[in-house]
């Protein structure tokens, strides 16, 4: 059984994407928290009294580190090989970046770490982005934290702030497919981004997590 207990403080990187977007709205709506720190490239993204927003450059993320204490840390950062540029600089974000971002939250003695991750990470995949984060996954578990816990959705539904066409005719026949996704093929159904931000404050909330633990599409 979980028993929920307040937190006070978290931590957030990737606060403007879309499921970070949806993460904080969240935690501002929330009676369980008073303080929302926000890592951001530039300021401006939210006006919330509860949220602080810290400007970092994540390539010089431990000098910029903001030493605030929390209960708690999210990671939603990840991009595109259309927005990146390049295989590597997607690597630098979507792993480096992510792992980053985790060692210094350790370092300034958070306990809990919640990432987010994708259906189908592997380390042993061919597919560079299933790869990539695969990779991120084994190096975040491997930092310590007393729990850190990955979240592997699926294909994101949710209004992004950039279309993509091709998210959008992926995002309709998906909803008009569900019916094909049961059993096995359950977790590869289409989850809206405010339901996996719903599950990251549960978890965040829970005064009993396991030391790790990899949640997949269909359970979260």
């Amino acid at each position: 059984m979980i028993i929920f207990s307040l937190m006070k403080k978290v931590l957030v990187a990737g606060g403007t994407g879309l499921i970070g977007t949806a993460l904080v709205e969240q935690l501002i709506a929330h009676s369980g928290y008073s303080e929302i720190d926000c890592l951001v490239r530039k300021a401006g993204n939210w006006t919330n009294e509860k949220v602080k927003e810290h400007v970092v450059d994540f390539e010089q993320l431990a000098e910029q580190f903001p030493e605030t204490p929390a209960d708690c840390a999210f990671c939603c950062l990840g991009t595109t090989l259309k927005t990146a540029g390049s295989k590597e600089r997607q690597y630098r974000i979507d792993h480096d970046y992510v792992v980053d971002f985790a060692q210094q939250c350790f370092n300034l003695g958070i306990k809990r770490f919640i990432v987010i991750s994708s259906l189908g990470a592997s380390v042993q995949t061919r597919n560079f982005y299933l790869r990539t984060k695969g990779d991120m996954e084994r190096d975040c578990l491997a930092i310590g934290f007393e729990s850190t816990i990955i979240l592997r959705p699926s294909f994101l539904l949710g209004n992004r702030k950039e279309f993509r066409l091709w998210e959008k005719i992926a995002g309709v026949l998906i909803k008009g497919l569900r019916f094909l996704f049961v059993g096995k093929w359950n977790k590869y159904r289409g989850i809206h981004v405010d339901r996996i931000a719903r599950r990251m404050i549960v978890l965040s909330l829970a005064d009993q997590l396991p030391h790790s633990a990899i949640i997949e599409s269909d359970k979260i």
